[in-house]
Parts: structure tokens; sequence; C-alpha cells
């Protein structure tokens, strides 16, 4: 369960998934990004500080 929030808290950080990158003006926010695959969530989790 704490990886999951770690994976979404990470994604919310994550400008490119948010939208705010300039290259990027399309969100990708949805649940089928952030879950996609446990690759996915594995990623986005490591980049959360714990």
């Amino acid at each position: 369960m704490h990886e999951l929030l770690y994976a979404i808290d990470a994604a919310r950080a994550d400008d490119w998934i948010i939208g705010r990158d300039p290259k990027s003006p399309k969100k990708y926010d949805g649940i089928e990004v952030i879950f996609r695959d446990r690759p996915q969530i594995e990623r986005l989790s490591g980049e959360t500080p714990g």
C-alpha cells in the first residue's frame, strides 16, 4: 500500500505526468498511467524520498 502511495506522490511531482512540462502540455495523470504495470509503480515509488 505504501508503495502505491509513493507512486501517486511521485506522479504528482513529475512535471511530465502532470502536464507542466512545456514539451508535454497533455496530462498523463490517470490511474491507468500511474498504475500501468509493476515496473511503472516501482519506477515512480523509487523516485520518492522515503
